[in-house]
């Protein structure tokens, strides 16, 4: 039992920090960190869609737009809005 000792300890070290490192990747994939122009854009983009489709159920159905149309539409404005470059 002395000389199995130290490798109940070195085996008892390295699983313990195979899990702690699996703890935290697994933190840091479920809590993205999203830049503030990331959530500009998202935030802008959900509000510019949201009045695009309000808009869109007022209009005659001659005149209302796809949903392509004015999904491109708030993501255009939310790229101005956001001053975001390429």
């Amino acid at each position: 039992m002395k000389n199995a000792k130290p490798y109940i300890i070195g085996i008892s070290i390295i699983i313990g920090s195979l899990i702690i490192s699996f703890t935290i990747s697994k933190s840091t994939i479920f809590n993205k960190k999203y830049s503030a122009k990331e959530h500009c854009y998202k935030k802008n983009y959900t509000y510019e869609l949201q009045k695009n489709k309000d808009i869109n159920k007022l209009l005659n159905d001659d005149a209302k737009h796809s949903i392509e149309y004015m999904e491109a539409d708030a993501a255009e404005t939310a790229i101005y809005t956001c001053k975001l470059q390429r």
